[in-house]
């Protein structure tokens, strides 16, 4: 696939984006990679990998109006995984080639391997969990931070 341009946007606007906004602990599995198929012939047309990514819910900083209930298991997916197929089809079967811009959360807690991470997510139009923008994580440690963050910008 083409190189990815990334947006990166501040945790203000990471906040004012989410719809839901948790703190999780990851489940095992942690994730699951389904492959879908874009044409017959595998080798010359790979499949995209959709992953979801596991979490129970440890605590709901914003649910905005949704019901989450503590220690419910969720599956997110990855930012914007349609618009990610349509790429990979576009390269594969119609050898598109384009670097797309790409909105991402510069984090330091970019791997999910602490214990408990903050997660900003939102639900796309099959109604299904997606991670608001790439790398929407953020440490634990700035959780007073979000709590005011949400206080200001989600009245």
């Amino acid at each position: 696939m083409s190189q990815m341009v990334l947006d990166y946007i501040s945790l203000e606007q990471l906040v004012k984006d989410s719809s839901l906004i948790l703190v999780v602990e990851r489940c095992t599995p942690e994730t699951t990679v389904l492959p879908i198929k874009i044409g017959e012939d595998e080798e010359k047309y790979p499949p995209y990998h959709k992953i979801s990514y596991h979490f129970s819910v440890i605590e709901i900083l914003y649910a905005g109006g949704r019901t989450v209930v503590d220690g419910n298991r969720l599956e997110v997916l990855e930012a914007n995984w349609h618009f990610l197929l349509n790429l990979h089809k576009g390269y594969y079967l119609d050898g598109m080639r384009r670097s797309p811009l790409i909105s991402s959360y510069d984090s330091p807690a970019t791997t999910l391997e602490n214990a408990r991470i903050i997660v900003f997510l939102r639900q796309n139009a099959e109604k299904e969990l997606e991670f608001t923008v790439a790398n929407s994580i953020e440490s634990i440690l700035k959780r007073d931070e979000v709590l005011r963050l949400i206080k200001e910008l989600k009245k």
